[in-house]
């Protein structure tokens, strides 16, 4: 006989509840007691600081505050879908879980997770309690008990929960638009062949899940270590070369931070920077000064086109298409390449004067790095760098309102 089926004769007949498991230490509850991230009394998690349920975490207001992004997300996933093959492991099918049941340790970058209220898994053949979203009990609702194929489907369905920062737990693939917390957002990081799994139907093993968020977890962090580890001098022309391009008359600098936030097109994002080139040519031609173009903008990873004396009439062709939403590491680029030119002005006593244009048509995320950018904009502002802040019709970041007021616009 399987093992399995083995565990199945163990439990007592008379047993016609989960509580009655519990009450009675039946070896399934004492198996359960083994996995670390479950946790049976309630005092060890919940009123500590900076430990949130998922469904609190997933609103709005919390994922601004605690600066949640794609890696984040990804983390707590992959978290998630290491407890749920120890469950599998041990034969366990807990049903759906519910987004506050499952706990997150903020104050830990790895983010583990700890799973409250075992009492209300399905154990084997024990009836179920939950209380369904409406799409789940779409789905589930006419299951009598989980058997291994729901419990797969349940498991895979948790994780596009977390992976699209649903607060509802109600979220439908794709997920439909609304106002109340960033799933449409973050459905539209996701990779690609992410989406043809959850739009097909398809189910993966939770060992192809945890490859996979694997993968795109180091993907991230590689970015974000590059973006760190990037030195000033990759961002500017080198000394002598930066002495010619703002050596002879009057200079006008313009720095373009392209914070391109949608995916599907470039239309919005290239009406905007081409309506601002339009006014400096405009400019340039009744105040008679050299205008000096440079370009940084994000696909997936930083990139930058260097400075230049562009001809009249030049425009940045923007990619109909990007592998990732822009990172607002474009914007601190761009701040710490500004900071070095203008050492160079100072140093070069050339007539100069440096702008910063920040264009952004979606949204971005308002994290720490953004908040460093804050800082470093106060600070160009002080050596007379005119900041510009150029939005879409659909920008949002709470954070805008702080760099409005920086800049002074309204």
């Amino acid at each position: 006989m399987s093992e399995e089926g083995n565990r199945a004769q163990t439990l007592p007949l008379d047993c016609s509840s989960k509580e009655a498991l519990f009450r009675k230490n039946h070896p399934l509850i004492l198996e359960l007691k083994e996995i670390p991230e479950i946790r049976f009394d309630d005092s060890e998690v919940i009123g500590l600081g900076d430990i949130l349920s998922l469904k609190e975490l997933f609103l709005k207001q919390n994922m601004d505050y605690y600066h949640v992004d794609c890696l984040i997300l990804y983390k707590i996933a992959r978290n998630m879908a290491r407890i749920q093959q120890k469950l599998a492991g041990i034969h366990i099918c807990p049903g759906l879980y519910a987004l506050e049941d499952v706990y997150v340790n903020l104050k830990d970058t790895a983010y583990p997770l700890y799973l409250l209220h075992p009492e209300r898994f399905q154990l084997m053949e024990f009836e179920q309690d939950y209380e369904w979203y409406p799409e789940d009990e779409r789905i589930f609702g006419d299951l009598v008990l989980f058997d291994r194929k729901a419990q797969a489907l349940a498991d895979q369905r948790f994780l596009y929960k977390i992976m699209v920062a649903s607060s509802k737990g109600n979220v439908r693939i794709p997920p439909k638009a609304s106002t109340r917390d960033y799933s449409g957002l973050f459905y539209g990081t996701m990779p690609a062949a992410w989406k043809e799994v959850f739009e097909g139907g398809r189910l993966l093993p939770l060992s192809e899940w945890e490859r996979r968020l694997t993968e795109a977890i180091e993907m991230e962090e590689r970015y974000d270590q590059q973006s760190r580890d990037r030195s000033p001098g990759e961002y500017t022309e080198r000394p002598s070369e930066a002495e010619e391009i703002l050596s002879g008359k009057k200079t006008v600098l313009a720095l373009f931070v392209i914070l391109r936030g949608e995916r599907a097109n470039s239309l919005e994002m290239s009406r905007l920077l081409y309506e601002t080139q339009d006014l400096l040519e405009l400019e340039q031609e009744h105040g008679h000064f050299r205008l000096i173009q440079g370009f940084v903008h994000g696909d997936g990873v930083v990139r930058q086109k260097d400075l230049d004396e562009y001809p009249i009439g030049f425009r940045l062709q923007i990619p109909h298409q990007i592998r990732e939403y822009s990172k607002v590491e474009a914007l601190l680029i761009g701040c710490e390449w500004m900071m070095d030119l203008c050492r160079d002005i100072t140093r070069e006593g050339v007539d100069c004067q440096c702008r910063l244009y920040v264009l952004s048509d979606g949204r971005i995320e308002n994290n720490n790095v953004y908040k460093a950018c804050l800082d470093k904009i106060s600070r160009l502002m002080e050596e007379k760098v005119r900041v510009e802040l150029i939005l879409g019709r659909d920008s949002q970041c709470e954070g805008w309102d702080h760099l409005k007021r920086i800049i002074g616009e309204e």
